[in-house]
């Protein structure tokens, strides 16, 4: 099954959620790299936690996966400073929703610089309206103009910069209406279930399968999650998002309102 029905399915309960618009508008920029590109080529998942684009990536000649968290898909732990890897290593660097949690953006982004090869792509996709998560660990929502700046400070004036808004106004809308009814079941159900009392030994489990972090990654949590996505709401408005959402408008700046953006750079010296 292709990536692309894999994620209209993972996503049928809720397609106004964030999941949706940015896995595909992410796959839309990898699908684009990758014809272009042959397939002797070095790819690092910033972000990794279980690596759910491997399959994506099975026919390249180097694929890697960086994260803070140790586990049995993170072949790179980073510390949030200094990327233990030499210059200019990848022709691809992408993450997703995984910028907003990073202290130091501006070390990040230098980092991801510093090991992309000249030509190369990083490629992106962040939040921007859209709820905290991650708490406390949730830091960065630039607008269009913020990211800019930041990835021309980073890479530099000559580099390609292009960033775009991931959804409509009108999918954006639908996102926050259900995101609204999804954290308030999920905080009720979590607090019902006392999950945050959870045993040290759960947490330990979790770090190491790898997950994007030990309470996302703790079954219990997750199933309070599924959850919370199963109420109807997600599906009646998730389909108004699909069936009257629109284009997304790349060009619109002033009053702009989107639940996220994609970034992405060609690395240049020129």
């Amino acid at each position: 099954m292709k990536l692309k029905s894999k994620i209209l399915i993972r996503n049928i309960p809720n397609l106004a959620s964030s999941d949706y618009c940015f896995s595909n508008a992410l796959l839309e920029e990898l699908t684009n790299f990758c014809s272009i590109k042959e397939k002797d080529i070095a790819v690092l998942d910033f972000g990794c936690g279980n690596k759910p684009w491997a399959s994506f990536f099975s026919n390249v000649s180097r694929y890697e996966g960086i994260d803070v968290y140790r586990g049995k898909n993170v072949d790179i732990v980073y510390d949030g400073g200094e990327i233990p890897v030499p210059d200019e290593t990848y022709d691809l660097i992408f993450s997703s929703s995984v910028l907003e949690h990073v202290k130091d953006i501006n070390i990040t982004l230098k980092e991801i610089e510093r090991i992309l090869k000249e030509g190369g792509v990083f490629i992106s996709v962040v939040p921007f309206t859209n709820h905290v998560h991650g708490a406390p660990f949730d830091f960065h929502r630039p607008t269009r103009h913020g990211w800019v700046e930041l990835l021309g400070s980073a890479f530099g004036k000559k580099s390609s910069i292009r960033v775009e808004p991931v959804d409509s106004r009108f999918s954006c809308l639908m996102n926050i209406i259900t995101s609204y009814f999804n954290n308030s079941l999920y905080k009720f159900l979590k607090k019902a279930s006392r999950l945050a009392k959870r045993n040290p030994v759960e947490r330990s489990i979790a770090i190491n399968d790898g997950g994007a972090s030990p309470e996302s990654a703790s079954p219990s949590v997750r199933a309070a999650y599924i959850l919370a996505q199963l109420n109807p709401i997600n599906f009646l408005f998730g389909l108004m998002s699909y069936i009257f959402g629109g284009k997304v408008n790349c060009k619109e700046t002033e009053g702009e309102i989107t639940s996220g953006y994609k970034l992405v750079v060609v690395k240049s010296y020129g």
